[in-house]
């Protein structure tokens, strides 16, 4: 009996550490490598979209 109060015990106050995606900041659904936003670890939304690039770079009509 003390051993399963034990039991019981020990699986109530264990803690596993939540990770978190470090390029969203969003916690990992369990035992996957996606976050709860949907993007993969390493990756978020905003890694995919090309900031450096402006529509003006390959067209300038001011400079006919």
């Amino acid at each position: 009996m003390i051993n399963l109060f034990k039991d019981i015990f020990s699986a109530l106050t264990e803690t596993k550490p939540v990770e978190v995606n470090p390029a969203t900041c969003l916690p990992l659904i369990e035992e996957t490598q996606i976050d709860v936003g949907g993007n993969f670890f390493g990756f978020s939304n905003d890694s995919f979209n090309d900031h450096s690039h402006s529509s003006f770079d390959s067209f300038n009509s001011f400079n006919d």
